[in-house]
């Protein structure tokens, strides 16, 4: 989640606070209150009052999630969390959906795809070229699989917490 993104939706909200005929043929069209609600959070636009009904027609647990982590995906370029995680599980209704997703982020099974040289022909990469790439894929792998345990312990830890 890049902060520019959500200062973004909070510019348009707060530009379009006043345009109610924009709002009144948007209604009917969309459901955006997580994205409204964050762009509130972390840039305090203003809100047209549709805005901010969709806003209050919110799951309870949702709200709750914002009370607590509404700063983690920013947060995560400085310590890593993945608290956007017990998000997503209230938008599940479905047991096995929510099992899928938390063990596909608590423990990633795919490897990350090529990064480097991916549009040079294998026969004109030179020994330097696939030395190169094996480098710093094996970093790049690294990198992630370092962020995945540091963020391990505190996810679960806050799994804990989000239940209480």
């Amino acid at each position: 989640m890049r902060a520019a993104n959500v200062h973004e939706i909070a510019y348009f909200l707060d530009t379009n606070a006043d345009n109610t005929q924009f709002w009144r043929s948007w209604r009917h069209l969309h459901g955006c209150g997580i994205c409204f609600l964050l762009a509130k959070t972390w840039f305090g636009c203003r809100l047209h009052p549709v805005a901010q009904a969709e806003i209050d027609q919110l799951d309870t647990r949702i709200r709750k999630w914002f009370e607590r982590y509404a700063w983690s995906p920013a947060e995560t370029l400085f310590r890593p969390n993945k608290d956007e995680l017990w998000l997503h599980m209230c938008l599940l209704d479905s047991f096995r959906k929510k099992v899928q997703v938390l063990v596909r982020r608590l423990a990633p099974t795919r490897l990350p795809g090529a990064l480097d040289s991916v549009f040079i022909p294998d026969e004109q990469l030179t020994w330097g070229l696939r030395w190169s790439k094996r480098v710093q894929y094996g970093r790049y792998v690294a990198g992630r699989a370092f962020f995945h345990a540091r963020a391990l312990a505190p996810t679960l830890s806050r799994m804990l917490r989000i239940r209480a």
